[in-house]
């Protein structure tokens, strides 16, 4: 996929979860804190073992609507090929989320008083050559790849801004030289 259209998915994608988020904005609980950080964790195990860890810094723009930065720092363990690669992969990202649900607790037969959001996340990530894209970066050890993800979320915060969130996302860039596998999925707190 060109870069162009991945770009376009990503603003489409902006514009839809930006008119559902202004269709809900009247009901969504407004926080007692404009900003939050925390982290988010994530983890694959099988043939290929990734341990990740993503420090975060939010704040909310509006009722419903929430941006952040997101650091990233991912131990990724190949254990697929002849010769064993274990690789650090490094980077950030930048996320947006809407809101699309205040609640849960009044859709019955729900009994859970979070929210469901929708993210977009554009993030760059700094990987070892070898273990990622061998023969393609002459006299490179690390390259930048770039990632555009979309998708959905759950979260509970109380009053006072602290909390828990759990993420499924898709990542929009070819995923054979990524350090995880699609659907991306996280889980993180939030203070």
């Amino acid at each position: 996929m060109s870069n162009f259209l991945k770009i376009l998915a990503l603003a489409v994608f902006i514009s839809i979860t930006w008119k559902i988020g202004a269709q809900h904005r009247q009901s969504v609980e407004v926080p007692l804190k404009r900003s939050y950080w925390g982290f988010a964790l994530g983890l694959q195990l099988g043939p290929i073992d990734r341990y990740e860890i993503s420090p975060l810094l939010g704040y909310r723009i509006k009722q419903g609507i929430w941006t952040g930065i997101s650091g990233r720092y991912i131990f990724h363990n190949n254990k697929n090929l002849h010769v064993k690669l274990k690789s650090h992969v490094y980077g950030g990202a930048v996320f947006t989320d809407f809101v699309v649900v205040k609640s849960f607790e009044k859709l019955k037969p729900f009994n859970f008083p979070g929210s469901l959001f929708l993210r977009g996340e554009l993030e760059m990530l700094n990987m070892n050559v070898d273990a990622f894209d061998p023969g393609n970066h002459p006299g490179q050890t690390r390259f930048w790849k770039p990632g555009y993800l979309v998708g959905a979320g759950l979260r509970q915060i109380s009053k006072t801004g602290a909390g828990f969130f759990f993420t499924v996302q898709y990542n929009l860039n070819d995923a054979k030289r990524l350090p995880y596998d699609n659907p991306v999925v996280k889980f993180g707190f939030v203070f």
